[in-house]
């Protein structure tokens, strides 16, 4: 129960195991929208979470680090 999981879902999205969608069964997941994927966006990606702290620190990284309101 200690074990913090990422899951990379980046060749599996929409799919499902034991029922289960893929991307909700670690704390954090990821997909990417490269143009390989199944999904493409051309490049980009997308992390899922239902753990606000870890979105909030997800926020920060979005824009590559910068931050929110640049001084």
């Amino acid at each position: 129960e200690n074990l913090f999981v990422i899951e990379d879902c980046a060749e599996a999205f929409g799919s499902k195991y034991k029922g289960k969608y893929v991307g909700t069964f670690g704390d954090i997941s990821t997909f990417s929208f490269f143009g390989n994927k199944t999904i493409t966006t051309g490049e980009g990606g997308m992390v899922v979470t239902n753990d606000k702290t870890l979105y909030d620190r997800c926020l920060h990284f979005k824009g590559q680090g910068l931050a929110v309101h640049r001084q």
